[in-house]
């Protein structure tokens, strides 16, 4: 007898679970979004099509600053925008671009082996202004330089700068510090990077006096620049016109090309 109860009750709980089974599959069948919820498929669908109406509504930004494409006489310079490293610097350099602020320029400021310079609209370093009329801050942190830690009489690249009172009153100091007291301010909320082949960064007439003035570093590290200027892109591609343009004969006065060298037009890229 105990055998066949056990088989009933099995028979019984196989029943019943076949049972609550239909009534699962009927509920759904009458009402399918009871469960569509659940299934991965339908959050896939809703992710793309949040997605796709919100796409027109974000900041060009939001995928990183973008690139700017130097379209000059001898040639085309592609350069990357850093993220995270001088937003305010790049907004003013894409609003003049945008604006033909830097259409037919001349690189007016060429040293070999060491920068060219252009955004001068006198083209001979005397001019230029922000997008929105005068100078603006500049965007630096020494911290993420390392310049807080780096002392001055340990740094040849900036004792060699130092008046001889200077190299005996300040050679303690810290980099940084050095800086602050010639009037520089840095900020923390950026990540700055050091002056490399490469690097495209903001001319200035010291501290906090940005305008339109920009310059490329052609050649190797400038250490005794880092601190002192705004580095806010890179040299992604077209390095070798860099090249190209820092090698033209140039007015030993004056460091301005010769034969003229132009930007002809600034073509910005966002992500």
């Amino acid at each position: 007898m105990g055998k066949k109860s056990q088989i009933r009750r099995e028979k019984k709980e196989l029943g019943e679970k076949e049972r609550k089974e239909i009534l699962r599959r009927l509920e759904r069948a009458q009402n399918p979004w009871a469960t569509f919820w659940k299934r991965l498929d339908f959050w896939i669908y809703v992710v793309c099509f949040v997605l796709i109406v919100a796409f027109p509504f974000l900041h060009p930004t939001v995928f990183g600053p973008g690139k700017a494409i130097l379209h000059t006489s001898m040639g085309d310079v592609e350069m990357t925008f850093y993220d995270g490293t001088a937003p305010k610097t790049i907004d003013n350099f894409k609003k003049l671009a945008e604006g033909g602020y830097y259409n037919g320029l001349l690189w007016h400021r060429v040293i070999k082996e060491f920068m060219i310079q252009t955004g001068d609209p006198n083209n001979d370093g005397t001019g230029g202004e922000s997008a929105n009329g005068g100078t603006f801050a500049d965007e630096i942190n020494a911290d993420s330089l390392g310049l807080n830690t780096e002392i001055v009489g340990q740094t040849q690249a900036v004792y060699n700068q130092l008046t001889s009172e200077e190299k005996v009153a300040d050679a303690n100091m810290t980099v940084k510090a050095y800086y602050e007291s010639k009037g520089y301010h840095y900020i923390t909320s950026v990540t700055s990077h050091k002056l490399v082949a490469g690097s495209v960064a903001m001319a200035n007439r010291g501290p906090d006096t940005n305008g339109s003035q920009f310059f490329i570093v052609t050649d190797s590290p400038q250490p005794h620049l880092d601190g002192q200027h705004t580095v806010f892109a890179y040299v992604s591609k077209g390095m070798d016109v860099v090249k190209k343009i820092s090698e033209v004969a140039t007015d030993s006065e004056t460091d301005k090309p010769l034969d003229p060298v132009k930007v002809n037009t600034v073509e910005i890229i966002d992500n």
